[in-house]
């Protein structure tokens, strides 16, 4: 694959970013960062302006993945890939009211994911 769009991973656990992170380097896609937290998140988008995030909704910080999306998507609207395990109601509710988004259950398929970016 060559896929030049920008892409920012927002993860906080550092097995699952790495992995990510190696995954799209073979694959020969564009890692734009990868961060831990939603500040991050924030900041790195609104600067850089990738054109895909892949998001996960649990992160550290004092913003999840959710309200990181919110605020990103109040300067522009990339696509948002969010990866969770967790499939509550809540997370589903806050959700319905953005767009332009997927979301993939952990533990994640690499071919799925790498489908979904390279189909935009």
């Amino acid at each position: 694959m060559d896929d030049t769009k920008k892409i920012l991973i927002v993860e906080d656990e550092v097995l699952v970013s790495m992995y990510l992170e190696m995954q799209f380097k073979k694959g020969n896609f564009n890692i734009l960062a990868s961060v831990t937290n939603g500040e991050d998140a924030v900041k790195i988008a609104l600067k850089e302006k990738p054109e895909v995030i892949l998001m996960d909704i649990r992160l550290a910080g004092s913003i999840d993945g959710i309200q990181a999306a919110e605020k990103i998507r109040a300067g522009y609207n990339p696509r948002i890939i969010f990866m969770t395990g967790y499939q509550s109601i809540d997370f589903k509710v806050r959700m319905a009211q953005l767009t332009n988004f997927s979301i993939l259950e952990k533990p994640l398929k690499i071919n799925e994911l790498f489908k979904i970016i390279s189909a935009e």
